[in-house]
C-alpha cells in the first residue's frame, strides 16, 4: 500500500483523512481500509488508472470506494460512464476502475468517501448499478451524512471493537444508500446478501 502522504489528496482543505489499512484477508463482509470528510479545493483533480494501488493484497481481495458529495458540485469519470455530480449524488468505483474527478471552481465539492476491501465475489451495489463503477442520487441526505460522521469517529478508537464497529458501521452505510437510492430495484433488501 502506498504511504499515507500519498494515499490522500493534498487538493483538499478541512480534510478528516483516516488510513486504517488493508486487512491481511477478508471475510465476506466490508472491511474500512480508509475514511474521511474534505472540502475541495478550486482545483481539486484526482485522476488515476486505479486506486488503491496495493500489489500484495490476497487474490480473492477487492475494493471498492464510495464517494457522497454533500454540497457543491463537480464532473466524474468512471471508466467510459461521465455524470456531472452535486449535493446528493453518491458514485463508487472497484479498483482497476479508471477514474477522474474534477471539482468545479465556483461550486467546490464537500464530500465524504469510504474505501472498503471485502471478498472479490461481492459487488456492494449490484442493485443500484451494474458493473465495477456508478453513479446514483439518494434522497435523505442526513441520514447518510451521519453514518459517515459515525465511522469517522469510531475510525480511531483505542479499542479492541473498533474494526468491528466501523464495519459493521459500513455496511449499514451501503444498505441505507441502497435503500435512499432513487434509482434502486424494488427488492433493496437483498443488497444485504452481497455485502
Amino acid at each position: 500500500m502506498q504511504p499515507k502522504e500519498n494515499y490522500f489528496s493534498k487538493q483538499v482543505t478541512d480534510a478528516r483523512q483516516i488510513l486504517i489499512g488493508i486487512p491481511k484477508g477478508t471475510d465476506e463482509e466490508l472491511n474500512v481500509v480508509s475514511v474521511g470528510c474534505e472540502r475541495c479545493l478550486p482545483e481539486f483533480l484526482v485522476d488515476r488508472k486505479t486506486f488503491p494501488r496495493n500489489p500484495n493484497q490476497p487474490k480473492d481481495m477487492d475494493f471498492t470506494t464510495f464517494e457522497f458529495v454533500l454540497e457543491g458540485e463537480g464532473k466524474v469519470q468512471l471508466g467510459e460512464k461521465f455524470q456531472e455530480v452535486k449535493s446528493g449524488s453518491v458514485f463508487s468505483y472497484s479498483r482497476g476502475v479508471p477514474h477522474r474527478i474534477r471539482n468545479s471552481r465556483k461550486k467546490t465539492m464537500l464530500k465524504y468517501f469510504l474505501v472498503c476491501a471485502h471478498h472479490s465475489s461481492r459487488q456492494p451495489f449490484h442493485l443500484v448499478h451494474s458493473g465495477r463503477a456508478g453513479f446514483f442520487k439518494i434522497s435523505s441526505i442526513g441520514e447518510v451524512m451521519e453514518l459517515f460522521e459515525l465511522i469517522l469517529s469510531n475510525a480511531n478508537l483505542d479499542s479492541e471493537y473498533a474494526s468491528s464497529i466501523g464495519n459493521s458501521l459500513a455496511k449499514a452505510l451501503v444498505l441505507k444508500l441502497c435503500e435512499k437510492s432513487q434509482s434502486l430495484h424494488p427488492q433493496w433488501l437483498s443488497c444485504l446478501e452481497h455485502l
